[in-house]
């Protein structure tokens, strides 16, 4: 019974791995194709817009390397989704900060032009 329950929360939380990096990808994807437009599009700012969905993406994906340590039992493999999810957190307080340095600026430039 028990060996039962740990397989179906094994299953379980394979597809929802799969499911939180989907949607991570997705909203990747997305960024992109939003920044890409609004490169060419004046007054909007490319880049604000790039780190958005990147961070975005970052949560999510990191949501997908979090729930894989449940699943997980061998050492090596912990040892890698935790470099993994470093590297993933260390991402997103950059972005976080460059969003926000960003949107400082954007106020700047808003207070000169008046």
């Amino acid at each position: 019974m028990l060996k039962n329950l740990q397989e179906l929360l094994q299953v379980v939380t394979e597809w929802i791995i799969l499911f939180t990096e989907v949607i991570g990808v997705g909203i990747l994807a997305y960024a992109f194709i939003k920044g890409l437009i609004a490169l060419f599009t004046p007054k909007i700012n490319a880049k604000l817009v790039l780190a958005n969905g990147f961070s975005l993406s970052l949560g999510f994906l990191l949501g997908g390397e979090i729930l894989r340590t449940v699943i997980t039992h061998d050492l090596s493999d912990i040892i890698i989704v935790a470099a993994l999810v470093a590297i993933r957190i260390a991402l997103s307080l950059l972005l976080s900060r460059e969003i926000k340095e960003e949107k400082e600026q954007g106020k700047n430039e808003n207070n000169s032009e008046i």
